[in-house]
């Protein structure tokens, strides 16, 4: 349905700077009735990204299909036309704050002719789509910041498109609006199947709503794949701090600074492992005790679900012998877990943290 074939876009230089590349070489398909979440730090190129595919901006090199249509190549009236099948929500909702809630929702319906009576009845769909029929009469001014993005969603919606494009849709909602807001979506793809491009920077979101993500940094794809396996074996240094920061997957900052990168004689070493599948089920962490001669101190955990499929990811400290620690380690790859060491602590240093 959405297709970027080496896709760049070049800003030129401005009071002498030199040019920005904020796309560069992207290659980005996504299935009919998809939801694929593109995640990445800020000036990592995600917003661009998701302007060049209804044509906000154009790309200095490349090709855009959305629907077998190559977009790149239309202008005018046939540019507008294919872009009313592109629906965009935005961050900050872009009402227009002197219309009520019904004629933000109406006003793309308004810019194309459409008549009188086919607004008020598709607007008031809308709205209860939304679940918005009792504030078609607010201003934006009386709206809560979630009934403002559900706005937002019913105008993106009014003209029937095939493509919904979310940049940052809920970055600037409190965590239960956010959820709220990613369910209606989630609800809106089921029921009319649309196709969903969702931008953003928190790696919640896309484990919320998406079935494929892909990770950018600087302008490039550097990491793509399910949801479930970038999640839970993420390869890139970016990757992992946004896995992080959604797990919460390091020990506490104080253990952290007392860390060493090698063994200390009588210490211990501190170890992240992700379960997921089956795995997360199962009391693998519990059988080394009686296997080992080696004690689990558990720092920090998560048991969650992605895609109907469960994951876990533990932070722990083995002490022991050596040769039970190494012991214990073999056993947890032996057990197909993701297994790695974040750094070694000595005896004193472990019993003050």
């Amino acid at each position: 349905m959405i297709e970027l074939r080496s896709v760049s876009k070049v800003f030129g230089a401005r009071s002498g700077s030199l040019p920005v590349r904020a796309l560069d070489g992207v290659d980005v398909s996504v299935s009919p009735g998809e939801i694929f979440g593109v995640i990445g730090p800020s000036g990592a190129g995600k917003s661009t990204l998701i302007r060049v595919v209804n044509l906000l901006e154009r790309p200095t090199t490349g090709r855009v299909l959305v629907g077998g249509t190559d977009i790149t190549e239309l202008t005018g009236a046939a540019l507008r036309a294919a872009r009313r099948g592109i629906g965009m929500i935005f961050q900050h909702f872009n009402l227009v704050s002197s219309r009520t809630a019904f004629g933000n929702v109406a006003l793309p319906l308004e810019l194309i002719g459409t008549p009188a009576e086919a607004i008020r009845r598709k607007v008031g769909d809308l709205l209860d789509l939304v679940g918005l029929s009792d504030k078609r009469d607010r201003y934006p001014v009386e709206l809560s910041g979630g009934q403002k993005q559900r706005v937002g969603v019913a105008r993106a919606l009014a003209t029937d498109p095939r493509v919904l494009l979310c940049d940052e849709a809920t970055s600037a909602l409190d965590p239960e609006t956010t959820r709220a807001i990613l369910r209606l979506l989630s609800d809106i793809n089921q029921r009319l199947g649309l196709t969903i491009l969702l931008i953003t920077h928190e790696m919640s979101v896309v484990t919320e709503i998406c079935r494929q993500v892909a990770v950018m940094e600087a302008g490039r794809i550097i990491e793509r794949g399910p949801v479930l396996d970038v999640f839970v074996r993420p390869k890139t240094t970016t990757a992992r701090a946004l896995v992080k920061a959604a797990t919460g997957g390091d020990p506490p900052d104080g253990l952290m600074r007392r860390l060493v990168p090698q063994p200390v004689p009588g210490g211990g070493v501190v170890v992240r492992m992700v379960f997921r599948g089956t795995l997360a089920d199962q009391p693998v962490i519990s059988q080394l005790s009686r296997r080992f001669a080696t004690d689990i101190n558990l720092l920090h955990g998560r048991l969650d679900a992605i895609d109907d499929a469960s994951y876990g990811v533990l932070v722990a400290e083995i002490t022991g012998p050596p040769s039970g620690i190494q012991a214990t380690i073999a056993f947890l790859h032996s057990n197909r877990l993701d297994v790695e060491i974040l750094g070694y602590v000595a005896p004193s240093l472990r019993a003050a943290g």
